[in-house]
């Protein structure tokens, strides 16, 4: 498990930004190298570039240049160099262990002439991350709003085991930002409509497109990603508290958004990338796991015959047109990717049986490195 630990640093001002600057500079060089070469073997940007950067920035220490370079490279291959980073000059920058150290709260990290110490101010939400977990590095960052350096300091722990047991199907949605399989969900009716109000209000704002209306408009877009992540962080924490396992989603990231304009803004109208994201760590920390199954027919499906239409769905009712079963379409979908990750792992074990055992599902299988409990719920 990792975990970022994010806290004010009052380092001197003008110093820190020249080595922002710096780092960055030798940040673009590995960049360009990269994209003229066409590689990110780091052994080779080595060999070619280390020397003539430590001749043109003497001070710049030789571990920074190293996790520099590291950072550069990891960035290309991460984009498969579909497009260039770029660094301005007062980007973050990435430290490894080589380049900094924490003594209790007092951190030490290199710069272009000497180490810098801070002593650090730790909230108490942070204090068990920071006093028993493993210090693995930090990345330096600069605020224009507020003219203040930050240290976002990087821990790792040793999971917990993880054990079979129950498992749970969660469809993510319009109507319901989560639908489970065992009838728990989260209407979406008061988030979607504080969602409206902002881009009502951000309409105006652009229509103006005065000085202070631009001001507005980007503490607007800070207080809207602050809401979205604090009611993300409230679902997810929900969800791995109940009592199961195995925490089943459909893969999105396939899905085709050529449905107009309208609907494409309501799909992207809340970030369920995120909400997975905080879900999976979640989960993780408590011995539990996220899987995901393909998400084709999920949603056309009858969970009790199996037979797959697209007009077995109507809006929120599901109502099967060949044996007449009918539901919410949101619980019909969680039940299908229950019962899809359970089909697609180890077979039935005695004394269990899978739901609808008669009815073959699609052969897509699921994705996940570890067998579920076969139990539904």
């Amino acid at each position: 498990m990792r975990r970022t630990v994010k806290i004010k640093a009052d380092f001197p001002k003008e110093k820190m930004l020249q080595l922002l600057e710096v780092a960055n500079d030798v940040f673009n060089t590995h960049v360009d190298w990269a994209f003229s070469s066409h590689s990110y073997n780091k052994n080779k940007a080595h060999k070619e570039l280390y020397s003539s950067i430590r001749e043109k920035y003497p001070n710049l220490p030789g571990g920074l240049v190293q996790s520099v370079r590291d950072m550069a490279l990891e960035s290309i291959k991460a984009s498969k160099f579909k497009h260039r980073p770029v660094k301005s000059k007062t980007s973050g920058i990435r430290f490894d262990k080589r380049c900094c150290s924490i003594r209790g709260n007092l951190l030490s990290i290199s710069t272009l002439d000497r180490r810098e110490k801070v002593m650090l101010t730790i909230p108490k939400h942070f204090e068990e991350v920071f006093r028993n977990w493993n210090f693995t590095g930090l990345q330096l960052k600069f605020d224009h709003d507020k003219q203040q350096f930050f240290v976002c300091l990087n821990y790792g722990k040793t999971s917990p085991s993880y054990q079979d047991g129950e498992v749970l199907g969660i469809d993510r949605g319009l109507r319901n930002i989560v639908s489970c399989s065992n009838g728990y969900e989260v209407s979406g009716k008061k988030r979607n409509r504080i969602k409206r109000k902002r881009a009502f209000q951000r309409k105006a704002l652009q229509a103006k497109s005065t000085r202070s209306a631009k001001r507005f408009l980007k503490r607007l877009g800070r207080r809207e990603k602050r809401f979205s992540l604090n009611e993300n962080h409230i679902i997810s924490k929900e969800i791995v508290n109940l009592p199961y396992t195995d925490f089943i989603l459909e893969k999105l990231s396939k899905m085709k958004r050529n449905k107009g304009k309208r609907f494409n803004r309501r799909i992207s109208n809340w970030s369920y990338y995120q909400l997975e994201q905080l879900l999976t760590y979640k989960a993780e920390a408590l011995g539990k796991r996220v899987c995901f199954v393909d998400a084709r027919y999920t949603s056309q499906r009858c969970n009790c015959c199996g037979h797959i239409d697209r007009n077995n769905r109507n809006g929120e009712k599901f109502y099967c047109n060949s044996c007449g079963h009918s539901d919410m379409a949101d619980l019909n979908a969680a039940k299908n990717i229950r019962d899809l990750w359970i089909k697609s792992t180890n077979p039935i074990p005695k004394g269990q049986a899978g739901v609808n055992q008669p009815n073959a599902l699609p052969s897509f299988a699921g994705d996940c490195s570890k067998p579920a409990g076969l139990s539904c719920g």
